[in-house]
């Protein structure tokens, strides 16, 4: 019997009204999030905002990801993307997507560059995410901005980061992953250690629903020893198997990114030099999180 992950795999029409439902709460938990003290998301929106005045249709970028987002609840794990929309029908389309489409295909909304655009339709953003090629000073600029805006939040959240930060021990995977475990035991988020051989991985867990479960995984620790990076994602499912069951066992119907949801937040798994960077890194992570999805009341006796 294959236990391969469904490629097919979608969210039933009960679970897709919760996820619309909490779809709806994304607006809010950003600016919790903000006023929190995690920044980074909120410059990043601003930034991308700023790189050129919208036309007289056009919505802010916030929009525009929520719209994606409604839509991708409908689409095979969530996958999002303009070929893949298409199947959708007139009702589960955004009419706001499909303007832009057709304003696109009709060329009074013109890309600043010639190539096919294939998962980003918002030209803003799209010049954002080309930034780098296309304007590298610029870019150069933004990121000094990003790293210096870390820094104010690691001196604003001195007293916690030093309370988790094991300043003295090497940035292995094991000590990363003892990390991330005791920060979300003190948030309250139900979470546990999968070891196999010398792989691990963290796996948070709570629940959308009595019926849906969101999953939180940090699963390659290698990246996080070699280029200080936070590799994360977020699954979502309709069954309570076990928090530690393998991902050969799950055909998860949702695949989730926290940067489609809070623009930004990737800026704190990257180039985390130091365990005050990843301390906060973690933080920022599972708060955001925590914002996103109650903490899950269910305890796996493992």
């Amino acid at each position: 019997m294959s236990h391969e992950p469904d490629v097919n795999a979608k969210l039933s029409s009960k679970s897709i009204d919760s996820m619309l439902s909490w779809r709806k709460r994304l607006g809010g938990i950003r600016g919790d999030f903000e006023k929190s003290g995690f920044c980074l998301p909120s410059m990043e929106m601003r930034y991308i905002e700023s790189l050129r005045s919208r036309g007289e249709d056009e919505r802010e970028l916030e929009f525009y990801l929520d719209e994606i987002t409604r839509e991708s609840f409908n689409l095979p794990r969530g996958i999002w993307n303009v070929d893949a929309r298409k199947v959708l029908p007139l009702h589960l389309r955004s009419s706001y997507i499909d303007l832009l489409q057709a304003k696109i295909d009709s060329k009074s909304l013109v890309l600043p560059v010639g190539s096919p655009i294939h998962k980003i339709i918002d030209v803003n953003y799209f010049i954002y995410s080309r930034l780098a090629i296309d304007a590298n000073d610029r870019w150069k600029k933004y990121i000094s901005d990003v790293k210096l805006q870390k820094k104010r939040e690691i001196d604003k959240f001195n007293k916690k980061i030093a309370h988790f930060s094991p300043r003295c021990m090497d940035l292995t995977a094991i000590n990363a992953t003892r990390l991330i475990i005791s920060i979300a035991n003190e948030l309250g988020v139900e979470c546990c250690l999968v070891e196999k051989g010398e792989n691990c991985r963290v796996v948070l867990r709570s629940m959308i629903t009595d019926e849906l479960y969101a999953y939180f995984e940090w699963s390659d620790p290698v990246v996080l020893r070699k280029w200080g990076a936070l590799q994360i994602s977020v699954m979502v499912q309709e069954s309570d198997l076990p928090i530690w069951a393998p991902n050969q066992f799950r055909a998860w119907p949702y695949v989730a990114s926290l940067g489609g949801m809070a623009p930004g937040i990737d800026w704190y798994a990257w180039r985390n030099e130091d365990w005050d960077s990843v301390v906060l890194g973690v933080l920022a992570n599972i708060e955001f999180f925590k914002l996103c999805f109650p903490v899950c009341k269910n305890e796996d006796k493992i």
